[in-house]
């Protein structure tokens, strides 16, 4: 796709050749998609769909002053940092990824 466009870009007939190919040319998406295909292929199409990541959940915490009052106890539950822990690891849900 790149060098069409810098082989457009040399010339304004050049360059209206390529608009009417491929902006003025093509109705909507779908067209635009299938003339892609036509000329650079499925595979050269698929390196540019998004792909899935997946990461371990994160544990992003509370800020201080908001979630646990003077005393180490949070402000929710009254409890403190391992009772918390404690609650969470009962409910299966607490994830040690040290």
């Amino acid at each position: 796709m790149f060098s069409l466009i810098n082989a457009a870009v040399c010339s304004e007939a050049g360059l209206a050749s390529m608009f009417d190919e491929w902006v003025y040319g093509l109705p909507d998406r779908a067209a635009y998609m299938k003339h892609y295909i036509e000329v650079f292929g499925q595979r050269s199409l698929d390196r540019f769909r998004a792909r899935s990541y997946y990461s371990a959940p994160a544990n992003y915490g509370v800020a201080f002053s908001s979630g646990w009052d003077t005393n180490g106890l949070a402000l929710s539950l009254g409890v403190d940092m391992k009772g918390l822990e404690q609650l969470i690891e009962e409910k299966g849900e607490l994830v040690d990824v040290k």
